[in-house]
């Protein structure tokens, strides 16, 4: 699938190479009848993410196939997360895991809501984070959305490192950080909050992880005012 290869090779563009001169992330394309033909190849080639693409009907059988031997026979926790795009079988869709996270787990669930500071509750945030960038069905939101997933479980990747939204995995460094933004940005802050669509520009930004570029652009320049482009020429210095 001429998607699934550009995906894999921009992949490896995004996230560079090492002093060696190799690619910091090994990435491959499969195609579904490869996992008709070998059942066994999850296992044997392992992967840290699969980001599967436009299957459903008898290919979930092969697929699924493919995962399950993968879980048997492949290293403890081999694929770390499993995601879908839109164009997947619902069922499918409703497989899609992160690190220790899977959908519908009422126990899960409970521990998530009473310790939101927890490893498990960071996986849930990382899948939903995926699942609104796979839901635009564009391939730069898909490519962010493997970068996102590898960061979050794998290893860290410069490109989507930075991150200036408060979040539970920062802990006190949220503290930190508001100071050292008010320090430098009070006068472009007190306007952008006195100006009504400038603010209500940066609640849809507060929303959004701004190491999503293409959904901060999106809201940015559906709301160009003055306040805002001093306000976040500012925070992002």
């Amino acid at each position: 699938d001429t998607v699934a290869q550009q995906l894999a090779r921009r992949l490896r563009n995004f996230a560079g190479v090492l002093k060696d001169g190799s690619d910091v992330i090994q990435s491959d394309s499969i195609g579904i009848d490869m996992l008709r033909e070998s059942p066994d190849w999850l296992a044997v080639n392992v992967y840290d993410v699969v980001l599967v693409l436009g299957v459903c009907g008898e290919e979930e059988e092969w697929l699924t196939t493919a995962l399950a031997n993968a879980s048997t026979n492949a290293s403890p926790n081999s694929i770390k997360a499993l995601l879908t795009d839109p164009s997947c079988s619902p069922s499918l869709q409703s497989q899609q895991f992160a690190g220790s996270y899977f959908p519908g787990d009422p126990t899960q669930e409970y521990v998530i809501n009473l310790s939101p500071w927890t490893e498990i509750a960071s996986a849930k945030r990382l899948l939903a984070s995926t699942k609104t960038l796979l839901s635009r069905k564009s391939s730069e939101d898909y490519l962010f959305a493997l970068l996102f997933a590898l960061h979050g479980l794998v290893l860290p990747l410069d490109v989507v490192k930075s991150d200036i939204n408060p979040s539970w995995e920062k802990g006190l460094g949220n503290i930190a950080e508001f100071k050292k933004m008010c320090d430098k940005c009070l006068p472009q802050i007190k306007a952008a909050m006195n100006d009504p669509q400038t603010k209500a520009a940066i609640d849809l930004l507060n929303a959004v992880d701004l190491r999503d570029q293409v959904g901060s652009y999106r809201v940015i320049v559906s709301n160009e005012t003055p306040q805002l482009e001093e306000f976040t020429l500012c925070i992002l210095q």
